[in-house]
């Protein structure tokens, strides 16, 4: 993965600032500083030059690997796109900044390649979530997968068919969807599980609820199921243009107030990729190059969004029990902690 991979999009971006204000208070202070007065070019400068030092890149090249998971999981935590970007996405992007993480996106990028991070899916170690704090949501049902697809597939033609009655206005509009997943369609989503952490995803969810408790259930695909893997930007274009949906009038004021851009909107036709695909996954390092980008797309453009990275959408009906369920809690409410097997 090379820096301009990191550098290009919102969330690669995002990660680069959040590896480096973890360093020290120093760091973290001074990036503060330079967000909260984002027309200081000063503070800007100063927080650059600190960003630039040699002791930063040192400490880049030897920072923990479970320090570098923290980061991405705040990165994933801070992804919104239903409003502009938040301050310190703001000052990620200035040119400063952007000059001053170079080679510390150089340095990430050569540690993520060849890591978990780039892999495919990992089909003997795949999680599925059942958050159970409070909500207590159904467990995952790897069955049923064609009519919860078509049922998706249904509800997003309601809501383009309903949004395009709206204002024309963008001030007058109703903000609406803002996933190009098959959100909220019960479809199965499995990440792999991680030394001492009982899936990825417990870690890295966007949009997430503050959720500190889980059970865990181990899955597996039968043999010879056929995944796409989404490694880079030009992986998610490609599908989205062999298989178009449009959600302009859907997306139109929220890719918007996300982007800035007011143009023809288009997700992959999820129930027609699964003709093809058994699943589709997106690697970590595709999530940091592709995630929050607007693409163009055939006839338009294309917005990854709501997509956690490490996350597989099974679209058919493969997966197997392959273990029994554990639970998992996290001790803070609301915070990146440590996750830990409940103790009974």
């Amino acid at each position: 993965m090379t820096s301009m991979d990191l550098l290009t999009g919102p969330r690669g971006r995002r990660f680069c600032l959040e590896a480096v204000t973890a360093l020290s208070d120093e760091l973290w202070s001074r990036h503060l500083a330079a967000a909260w007065e984002p027309h200081n070019t000063g503070l800007r400068r100063e927080f650059g030059a600190a960003v630039a030092s040699e002791a930063t890149r040192a400490a880049i090249s030897r920072a923990p690997a479970g320090d570098l998971l923290t980061a991405l999981a705040r990165t994933v935590d801070h992804a919104a796109y239903w409003q502009p970007p938040d301050e310190v996405d703001e000052l990620a992007r200035t040119p400063e900044v952007l000059q001053a993480l170079e080679p510390i996106a150089r340095e990430l990028g050569r540690r993520i390649t060849g890591s978990w991070w780039s892999s495919p899916v990992d089909t003997g170690g795949q999680r599925a979530i059942q958050w159970i704090d409070g909500h207590n949501l159904p467990a995952p049902q790897p069955t049923g997968a064609a009519a919860k697809l078509a049922g998706w597939r249904e509800r997003t033609l309601a809501s383009e068919r309903m949004a395009a009655t709206w204002s024309r206005s963008l001030k007058r509009r109703t903000a609406s969807s803002w996933w190009s997943t098959p959100a909220l369609s019960d479809l199965v989503q499995t990440t792999r599980a991680l030394p001492g952490l009982g899936s990825a995803g417990l870690l890295l969810v966007e949009d997430g609820a503050g959720w500190n408790r889980a059970r865990i259930w181990p899955l597996a695909p039968t043999a010879g199921s056929r995944i796409l893997e989404i490694r880079e930007p030009a992986d998610w274009v490609g599908l989205v243009e062999r298989q178009p949906l449009e959600v302009t009038q859907t997306w139109r004021k929220t890719a918007y107030e996300s982007t800035g851009l007011d143009a023809t909107w288009l997700i992959p036709d999820f129930a027609a990729v699964a003709q093809e695909y058994d699943g589709v996954h997106l690697t970590a390092a595709g999530y940091l190059a592709t995630a929050g980008r607007p693409l163009e797309s055939g006839r338009g453009l294309t917005l990854l969004a709501g997509w956690d990275p490490d996350a597989t959408y099974w679209l058919t009906d493969v997966l197997e029990a392959s273990g029994e369920p554990t639970e998992w809690e996290n001790p803070v409410e609301g915070a990146i902690a440590e996750w830990a097997p409940t103790r009974r």
